[in-house]
């Protein structure tokens, strides 16, 4: 009785295996196995301090060379002030995050001898056109907010930004357009704005494509 019983079990475990490949569907398509990485509460932080170059760099203005690192730089007339330049920050150290939810605090300090105003947008990189020095677009759909700042040289500007969506948005780059009430500057190539204390957080998370 007993040599029957571990034949009969040793024949079903054999019927089984010879089963087990018509469970797995040979039509199965596995491109459409959802590849992103999802991260609660993602936050990125940088090194204090952080130093970014002056952002005359970056100006759409002549420049005027006097010696001594110093100059004198005309600004282009907007309808809403003179345009210095833009500034832009990394959002993310991967290329293709993604969040309806960001926010940025920092600490801004700027050794320009002229009140700024800033407009922060989050941007996306985009292939740049002839001429054209600053090659990002602005995301359509989020709110930042505030959305402008006031810079004032010689303080430390604490600042505090949201960006939200109804749907997630392409964490890429926020970007500062800085505008004066003054057309021409006289500036010396040291000065610069830097930033401390600098944290991009996803409170909702981020995907990872």
């Amino acid at each position: 009785m007993k040599k029957r019983f571990i034949a009969s079990t040793w024949l079903s475990l054999l019927l089984l295996s010879v089963s087990l490949p018509s469970c797995v569907d040979k039509e199965y398509d596995f491109s459409k196995i959802d590849h992103k990485i999802h991260q609660q509460k993602s936050i990125v932080r940088f090194k204090d301090p952080i130093p970014f170059p002056t952002p005359i760099f970056y100006a759409y203005g002549t420049t005027d060379h006097k010696g001594n690192g110093d100059f004198t730089l005309t600004l282009q007339e907007t309808p809403d002030g003179f345009l210095l330049g833009n500034l832009e920050l990394p959002m993310s150290n991967e290329s293709r995050a993604y969040a309806s939810k960001a926010d940025m605090s920092a600490t801004i300090i700027s050794d320009i001898p002229y009140e700024l105003e800033a407009t922060i947008s989050a941007v996306e990189y985009e292939p740049p056109q002839e001429d054209v020095v600053f090659p990002f677009r602005p995301l359509a759909g989020v709110t930042v907010t505030p959305d402008h700042i006031r810079i004032i040289p010689g303080k430390e500007i604490p600042v505090s930004v949201s960006f939200t969506s109804g749907s997630a948005f392409h964490c890429e780059t926020i970007a500062l357009k800085l505008k004066t009430d003054i057309q021409t500057l006289d500036l010396n190539e040291n000065q610069e704005i830097s930033f401390k204390d600098l944290k991009i957080s996803f409170p909702e998370g981020v995907d990872i494509l």
